[in-house]
């Protein structure tokens, strides 16, 4: 990692890096965590120097939000949080609930600092979109801005556990390689990012009330398509607990600072502040509430 540290500082592309290293179709794991936690502090450098993007990008799906009145909000792959963030600070009705998780720890204590630096509240913790420390049916809205992107063959397996925590809506934000350019769709091929998104909500029986490319992009090379899928519970307002176990999806017990498990016998560490939720970091503990 030293040594990919310095090649990352030295302007190399990890992403490209990995590729050499992991031939294939699709992105490792570990490539998309190591690529994103070097990265940063990156995403909060680039929306303080493009305040009009992020009017236009944030402000736009804040309006989009807000129209759906959600009580509780949650981004998943959340980065350093400037997305919610800057969503939270311009919608009209503020949900109760707002979080956001990411794989790499790094991003998420960028997060924290810059949702703190803007007074917006917001509940940022580390977690795996492949398999999220939420209970069923948690959220009015779950949202992604470009986070099933780099998970190309995982699309399919991320949408159910997206549509599994969300109550009333889910909301994509994702390149598309069905409406996008043809130079998007070339930038999709070259990074292994994810295709066939529309397909696959159908194909998984979801209804899908709007799909089309987005009002603003991050790139040109990389357009942005909005994907509105509809569940339709009924809105759960008042909820203040939400975690759950990644590996048996039960809710999480807080003990003596760190989350524990009842069901697995284990114990998930807050380090920093920061609860730290994948199931790779969870320690088996059996005696963790008796000696603890």
């Amino acid at each position: 990692m030293r040594e990919v540290k310095e090649m990352y500082d030295q302007g190399a592309n990890i992403m490209k890096l990995f590729h050499e290293l992991e031939p294939g179709a699709t992105n490792s794991l570990r490539a998309i965590l190591t690529s994103y936690d070097l990265q940063a502090g990156s995403y909060i450098k680039y929306v303080n120097e493009h305040p009009d993007f992020v009017n236009h990008y944030m402000g736009t799906l804040a309006r989009l939000l807000d129209g759906m009145s959600p009580a509780s909000l949650l981004e998943a792959g959340v980065g350093e949080a400037t997305t919610l963030v800057n969503v939270l600070a311009r919608m009209e009705n503020i949900p109760e609930q707002a979080y956001g998780f990411d794989l790499a720890w790094s991003r998420i204590a960028c997060g924290t600092e810059y949702a703190a630096s803007k007074k917006v509240a917001a509940h940022l913790f580390v977690g795996n979109v492949m398999e999220i420390p939420i209970t069923d049916d948690s959220f009015d809205i779950v949202y992604t801005s470009h986070t099933i992107e780099s998970n190309r063959g995982r699309e399919r397996d991320i949408l159910r556990e997206l549509y599994r925590i969300a109550r009333r809506y889910l909301v994509l934000l994702e390149p598309s390689n069905e409406l996008g350019s043809k130079e998007s769709q070339q930038h999709i091929e070259e990074y292994r990012y994810c295709r066939d998104l529309s397909k696959h909500a159908a194909e998984l029986g979801y209804k899908v009330i709007e799909y089309r490319l987005y009002d603003y992009h991050w790139s040109q090379r990389n357009q942005t398509s909005l994907m509105v899928i509809e569940k339709g519970l009924a809105s759960q307002p008042g909820r203040t607990e939400f975690y759950a176990c990644p590996a048996c999806k039960r809710p999480l017990d807080m003990h003596k600072g760190n989350y524990y498990c009842r069901e697995c016998f284990l114990v998930y560490p807050v380090i920093g502040g920061i609860p730290c939720l994948a199931s790779a970091h969870g320690i088996l503990a059996s005696k963790y509430l008796e000696k603890a």
